[in-house]
């Protein structure tokens, strides 16, 4: 068996431990966050497993970057179109 040791004539496989229960789990990540709260933050662009910040926020934040984007190229392109013009082809 994989992962298995054989202790007394008795094989122990890692199916036979279960991890911490859910409830103490919870409870330990309140005290954690109550405690440490002010030391842990996160940035204003991460939106998944975040309160309030869906995948809406991240396509909206997207769709503004773009628009912005796109803005700035528009602005720079009719700059230099207006300040180093097309030579005449005549």
């Amino acid at each position: 068996m994989k992962n298995s040791v054989n202790i007394n004539s008795k094989t122990i496989t890692v199916d036979d431990f279960r991890g911490i229960s859910p409830a103490i789990s919870k409870v330990f990540e309140h005290c954690i966050m109550e405690r440490y709260c002010d030391y842990l933050t996160t940035s204003d662009n991460q939106f998944g497993f975040k309160k309030g910040m869906s995948c809406g926020h991240a396509i909206y934040t997207l769709y503004a970057l773009l628009l912005i984007t796109m803005s700035i190229m528009v602005a720079l392109s009719m700059y230099a179109q207006s300040t180093f013009p097309r030579p005449s082809t005549e």
